[in-house]
């Protein structure tokens, strides 16, 4: 089949598909940004005289929410 004879469902499915995969690159760039960025905030934290309970607290707070939002 000719790419001028797609049907609009097969269209509306190249399009459903891109923005996933756009929606895939998004998710693998914010995660490894914030994975690259969370050594660089404890490291930090630690600095400042935070103690160590209180920033896997903050960070568990932190990611709670992502986690809900991915689920």
């Amino acid at each position: 089949m000719k790419r001028a004879e797609k049907s609009t469902v097969e269209q509306s499915g190249d399009l459903r598909g891109s923005l996933q995969a756009a929606a895939g690159i998004c998710f693998i760039v914010c995660g490894t940004m914030s994975f690259a960025s969370k050594s660089i905030l404890v490291k930090w934290a630690y600095e400042q005289g935070a103690a160590p309970e209180a920033v896997l607290l903050y960070r568990q707070l932190i990611a709670a929410p992502m986690f809900w939002g991915i689920l």
